[in-house]
């Protein structure tokens, strides 16, 4: 996405959460996590999270979050291959190339939807986060899901393992912690699992 696009969207946030958007600061800084993303699907993101009836705007992560399962969702499914013969090496080649680019894309969801979790979790300011609405998300949260994520840091454990502290998570932090474990094991179906899913951790 170009710059000039990145500002539209930023612009579209301020229309739809009028006084409570992004500060300039933040709209500058999360450029860079939205760089390798198309303007249409951030866009259709935003519109879907305003529709959703959230009463301030959602975090920069949690749009990438929600703009990179619609770029996902609208990835065209593959034909099934013939079976009848063998693949030409110009099919093997672009069936290699398609394997590579969902799972890219795949693992890409994967860490934003951990780093929309991490920042709900951190106990510290986040960037281009106000300080009154890091204590209302702090104060809220009460630590909950700080601990949470602190143990899903620990190396060698696997999304199954998760499902006991869900109960643990605040109203929020579990709805952000479900999608990161949903992306994780979508990444974790693919034929070709080249990406581990502490990627993102």
């Amino acid at each position: 996405m170009k710059h000039s696009e990145w500002l539209i969207c930023g612009a579209r946030i301020g229309e739809l959460w009028p006084n409570r958007g992004w500060p300039q600061e933040t709209l500058a800084s999360a450029y860079d996590l939205f760089a390798r993303v198309p303007q249409p699907p951030v866009l259709q993101a935003i519109a879907q999270l305003a529709a959703a009836g959230r009463e301030f705007a959602p975090a920069p992560g949690v749009v990438l979050s929600k703009a990179l399962q619609v770029l996902v969702a609208s990835t065209p499914a593959l034909a099934d291959p013939d079976l009848t013969r063998p693949l030409t090496p110009e099919e093997a080649e672009r069936a290699r190339r398609m394997g590579a680019a969902l799972t890219g894309k795949k693992a890409d969801l994967v860490v934003a939807t951990w780093i929309a979790f991490a920042g709900h979790a951190r106990l510290t300011l986040n960037a281009g986060e106000t300080a009154e609405a890091a204590a209302e998300r702090i104060k809220a949260c009460d630590g909950r899901c700080e601990r949470v994520a602190l143990r899903c840091r620990m190396s060698g454990l696997h999304s199954h393992r998760f499902a006991p502290w869900w109960d643990e998570l605040c109203e929020v932090g579990k709805a952000l912690f479900e999608a990161w474990r949903s992306a994780v094991d979508e990444l974790r179906m693919m034929p070709s699992d080249s990406v581990q899913q502490e990627a993102a951790l």
